[in-house]
Formats: structure tokens, sequence, C-alpha cells
């Protein structure tokens, strides 16, 4: 096993993908310890975070099916939040038109329903964006 497998980390089952910002349409996926194709293709539907919910459902059911009071600590980190953002196309179109204001706007307006709803004190300020990334 390598230092970097999952396996060699502690965990006895894995299914994802190893490098930071990996397509979600064309993940370079591993499986246990080693590289697998993806099921489908995203012509076909394929995305990334229904392969995944799909695995960690069926490591949970091969743990129940051997030993129904073991207790399963699964670690489940879908990649649609991230970077780079490919949310499913259905996604796309539920909520085409929302968010095109911006990040910095709709932080403004989460911001104001927050104090408006009294989730935040009146005098909370915005903490100031992370330049990375701003150039």
């Amino acid at each position: 096993m390598r230092s970097w497998s999952p396996g060699a980390r502690g965990f006895e089952r894995f299914h994802g993908f190893l490098g930071a910002e990996t397509s979600q349409r064309y993940p370079d996926l591993v499986h246990d310890n080693h590289p697998v194709e993806q099921p489908t293709m995203p012509e076909d539907g394929y995305h990334f975070s229904t392969d995944i919910t799909d695995k960690a459902l069926e490591f949970i059911g091969d743990v129940k099916a051997i030993a129904p009071d073991r207790p399963v600590f699964l670690y489940y980190a879908p990649g649609r939040g991230h970077a780079p953002r490919q949310v499913p196309r259905e996604w796309i179109e539920r909520y085409r038109g929302r968010f095109d204001a911006g990040d910095e706007a709709l932080r403004e307006q989460t911001m104001a329903r927050r104090k408006e709803t009294g989730l935040l004190p009146q005098n909370t300020e915005l903490p100031p964006l992370n330049p990375i990334g701003t150039l």
C-alpha cells in the first residue's frame, strides 16, 4: 500500500479522488487502492456527488450485512461545494439566475437577512474578503 492511500491512513474502504479541484464530471477515481473508470459518462447523467453517495450507502450496507451491530464511521466528503463548481445540470437549471449578483452581493444580502431575523446583532460586520484569487 502506498503512503498516500486512504488505506494506509486507517480507512478500510475508499471511493473518491485524491487530488484537489478534481472534475466532478470526469474525476480521476480511486476505489479502495486502485484507479477505476467512472461507471457512466456525464452525457448519461454522471456526477461524482451521486457516485460517492451510492458508494457510501453500499459501504454501510456491506458492513451491516456482515455485522449488523458493528458501528460505522463514514467520512463523507462530496466535492460539489468546492472548486471547480460543477453541480449537476438539474441544479444549474433549478437555481439559474439566483446567484448572478456575485459572491460579494450575496454575502451582503445574507448578512442583512440574518440581522433582520435577529440571528446576528445589528452591529455585526462582514469580514474582509480573502485577497487570494481577487487579483
